[in-house]
């Protein structure tokens, strides 16, 4: 006849349940820190017969796109929230390679229109949104310093999330550059 040893069996699992708790639960501020978040710039373009363009809609203005983005969120380096008169922009920093592409699709498009796309998790919510045109600021000079500000349509909770999200995924994808060095 076999013996259980109780004691050393509650042990065990006092030990198990004690290190599932601390490695395995993370509080809903922990994983919102780590979730990602896209930034799409798309340029204005006249509307052709070759699908080469969509209309959307920014902020109530209807505007016509290229399919492709010519710069994505891979090229961030940071994104802050800035305090203007009357409420807040956000800062988007490009790393070299951005701000390069930026100068060059901003100096040959003068007189249109930078139209950005972002997917984000919303507040309480585990899935990310299906995306949402946020912004479309009028490209009146060249940007030639890798920075855009831009006032969002979005809530000011939205634009922080947004925010985290593009640093979450700058911070990821630098450090795989840098690790790759």
């Amino acid at each position: 006849m076999m013996k259980i040893r109780w004691h050393r069996f509650n042990i065990y699992l006092a030990a198990a349940v004690a290190l599932s708790l601390l490695c395995g639960c993370q509080t809903a501020e922990a994983k919102r820190k780590k979730l990602p978040a896209t930034l799409r710039l798309y340029l204005e373009e006249n509307p052709d017969r070759a699908k080469r363009t969509e209309s959307v809609s920014v902020g109530g203005i209807k505007l016509n796109v290229q399919n492709e983005p010519f710069l994505n969120e891979a090229f961030i380096k940071k994104a802050e929230i800035l305090e203007v008169a009357g409420g807040f922009s956000i800062r988007v920093t490009f790393d070299r390679h951005g701000k390069w592409v930026l100068e060059q699709y901003t100096t040959s498009n003068r007189g249109r229109h930078l139209v950005m796309l972002s997917q984000w998790v919303p507040a309480n919510q585990e899935k990310v949104n299906k995306g949402r045109w946020i912004a479309a600021p009028f490209i009146g000079t060249a940007i030639d310093n890798g920075i855009v500000d831009f006032t969002p349509d979005a809530t000011r909770e939205e634009a922080d999330i947004i925010v985290l999200g593009l640093n979450n995924v700058a911070r990821k994808t630098h450090a795989d550059e840098t690790a790759n060095w």
